[in-house]
C-alpha cells in the first residue's frame, strides 16, 4: 500500500509543473477516515476531492444532509493494487482462494456547490 501512495505522490509531483501554469497547486492529502475528503470540501478546506463513485456520494450526501457537494466530472484512473498479510506474491495464492474485489469503476471529482 505504502508503494501505491508514493506513486501517486510521485505523480502529484510530476504534475505540479503542468498545473502551475494554469494558476493551480495539487496538493496530496492521505486520510484514513473515508468521509473526510467530503467534509474538508464542504468546510472549504479542499477545494476537491477524488476519491468515491457517485452511488457514495448520493449515500453520503443523504446521511450527512450535506448538500453544497456536486460531481464535477468523472475520473479514469484509481490506482489498483492486490493486499495480503498472508502471501508474499500472487504465485502463492492457490486456484480457488478467496478474495475480496472492489470495484471503482467511475470515480468522481467532488467539488463545493
Amino acid at each position: 500500500m505504502f508503494d501505491a501512495i508514493a506513486k501517486i505522490r510521485r505523480n502529484c509531483r510530476d504534475s505540479q509543473g503542468e498545473l502551475a501554469k494554469g494558476g493551480y497547486t495539487l496538493e496530496h492529502v492521505v486520510s484514513t477516515d473515508v468521509a473526510e475528503p467530503s467534509k474538508f470540501v464542504n468546510n472549504r478546506r479542499a477545494d476537491a476531492n477524488f476519491m468515491q463513485t457517485q452511488a457514495y456520494l448520493g449515500d453520503f450526501i443523504e446521511g450527512t444532509k450535506i448538500k453544497n457537494l456536486e460531481r464535477a466530472f468523472y475520473v479514469g484512473f484509481m490506482p489498483v493494487g492486490l493486499y495480503s498479510n498472508m502471501y508474499k506474491t500472487i504465485e502463492e495464492i492457490s486456484d480457488g482462494a478467496s478474495c475480496v474485489h472492489i470495484s471503482l469503476l467511475k470515480m468522481n471529482m467532488i467539488t463545493y456547490r
